[in-house]
């Protein structure tokens, strides 16, 4: 994470079919610095496949720092405290599902 160093994102995210090619989703996770630091998140997108079997995602993400007073005290995470912001995420369904390509950004 830039600023950060390596984190771990643990992340749980619940799909829902709207149509053959329209997905709803809905997550939350918990991010977690080198130094034991915590962020906690939740968000939700929209998916759509194309003919290559790539879904992009695009959503809402909120950031929470509260849960971890060394985060929200002016830690390496503490940028992401109340933190709203807008993302696109591609996936590649035939290559273990895992995120390709992540952006995002803060929605002030």
């Amino acid at each position: 994470m830039k600023g950060v160093g390596n984190v771990t994102n643990l992340a749980t995210w619940i799909n829902t079919y709207k149509t053959a090619k329209i997905f709803y989703a809905v997550g939350k996770g918990v991010i977690t610095a080198e130094n034991g630091e915590m962020a906690t998140w939740i968000a939700s997108d929209i998916g759509r496949p194309d003919y290559k079997g790539v879904i992009t995602y695009r959503g809402l993400i909120f950031f929470n720092t509260a849960t971890n007073s060394s985060s929200s005290a002016g830690g390496k995470l503490a940028f992401l405290d109340n933190i709203e912001a807008l993302f696109i995420t591609q996936v590649n369904v035939s290559s273990s599902n895992r995120p390709q390509a992540t952006k995002m950004w803060e929605w002030k």
